[in-house]
């Protein structure tokens, strides 16, 4: 997925644990670019593809782009954001947007004080709406 989909850094997991023992912090840890984040969001948006290739299946990205659960709104390894988009959310404040009707991709970084603060994930979904709300209506 990493280099077809035309990532132009390398990416790496965060390990956890003392000296010779450690191991990937599990269900986390991944970092990259900010633009390689948006360029996964990029290819969620396009159902699995990039650069003319489908490097996931778009039936697959569908299904684990859709609100499966009725709380918190989780699929799979993606969030449903609003009632519009859906993402990925990293802890502390990380997160790939995308809203399929405008075809807009946001990607954050930041780093909140806690892993999570439901004030400023409120705010951060109200960003990204307005977001796209403009792009929608032909702003920049």
């Amino acid at each position: 997925l990493w280099h077809p989909m035309g990532a132009e850094a390398d990416a790496y997991w965060v390990n956890q644990g003392p000296g010779q023992a450690q191991r990937p912090f599990y269900g986390a840890g991944m970092a990259a670019s900010l633009r390689d984040w948006a360029r996964i969001g990029q290819v969620a948006l396009d159902d699995g593809r990039a650069q003319g290739a489908q490097l996931v299946p778009a039936a697959w990205m569908k299904e684990s782009t859709s609100r499966l659960n009725d709380q918190p709104g989780y699929g799979y390894f993606w969030w449903t954001i609003g009632d519009k988009g859906y993402g990925a959310l990293g802890v502390n404040g990380q997160a790939i947007y995308v809203q399929p009707a405008t075809r807009v991709v946001i990607a954050v970084a930041g780093y909140w004080k806690g892993a999570t603060d439901d004030t400023l994930s409120d705010e951060r979904t109200a960003f990204f709406e307005a977001v796209a709300a403009s792009v929608a209506k032909g702003g920049r």
